[in-house]
């Protein structure tokens, strides 16, 4: 097939990720909400008893009650390092999904990526915002009023609940106080501190509450997603979007500005 100059460009289909670098497709966050929900609200509800029977066992109860005590907290532990780690491991990678999810809406100005919006959790130090800011970022990027054509930059002003805040404030305060319970231990290992099943309980608190609002804001993150989603491909198909400049869509639109669109004769 020889090439000629000055034949029309020809229609290319409408990519599911609108910029340069990789391509990517929707997917809904669905099971991953559902498991980090499940996931959370069971960990910290064990951490609790957890905790509760480990202070019970510190109470002075006989013999046999001390070792039926000591057994249920080993199980209760066990469990709970089990759903740990499994929530972690989904959450981290509702993340990852999220965060290429954003990609697929024609935005413009994405700060972080798949990878390091998963990354900076790993960061010591940097660790204590970066995560948060990257959470923040999908967020806004998710809100269906800035997706669409004419607005690639828009999703940047989009408002973010006081909820991510109360999120984040009580998730690093539940760090630092069980840190703080944990100190009496790590510095003299013989004797067992008292208050520290107490200073625990009110870390538990904290994180009581971080891992409510962490559920309401999952949730509800998936929702606009889907949304979004939506609202794209039902205007795809009405012929109303076609992917920001530089890319072919449906017929009446494409390439950069000061072109006319693909397939339309001047």
């Amino acid at each position: 097939m020889s090439y000629s100059p000055y034949a029309p460009p020809r229609h290319h289909p409408h990519p599911p990720y609108g910029g340069y670098g990789p391509r990517f497709v929707y997917q809904p966050l669905g099971w991953k909400t559902t498991a980090i929900v499940v996931g959370i609200l069971a960990t910290v509800i064990l951490e609790m008893a957890t905790t509760g029977l480990t202070w019970a066992l510190g109470g002075g109860a006989g013999e046999t009650g001390n070792m039926a005590a000591l057994m249920a907290t080993g199980l209760l532990g066990l469990v709970q390092f089990g759903g740990s780690l499994f929530t972690i491991v989904v959450f981290l990678m509702w993340i990852h999904n999220a965060a290429k999810n954003v990609r697929t809406f024609g935005h413009e100005g994405l700060r972080f990526t798949p990878g390091w919006a998963v990354g900076w959790w790993f960061i010591p130090i940097a660790s204590m915002w970066m995560p948060f800011l990257a959470l923040r970022e999908i967020w806004r990027a998710s809100e269906p009023d800035g997706v669409g054509r004419g607005h690639p930059g828009g999703w940047m002003t989009a408002p973010v609940p006081a909820t991510f805040n109360v999120w984040w404030f009580t998730y690093l305060l539940a760090g630092f106080v069980g840190a703080f319970a944990a100190l009496p231990a790590l510095l003299n290992p013989g004797s067992a501190a008292a208050s520290a099943p107490a200073i625990s309980m009110v870390s538990h608190a904290f994180n009581a509450v971080a891992a409510i609002t962490i559920v309401v804001i999952v949730r509800r993150l998936a929702q606009n997603q889907d949304a979004s989603h939506e609202k794209l491909r039902a205007a795809e198909q009405a012929g109303g979007y076609g992917g920001p400049p530089g890319y072919g869509g449906p017929p009446g639109y494409g390439g950069p500005p000061g072109y006319p669109p693909y397939g339309v004769r001047t």
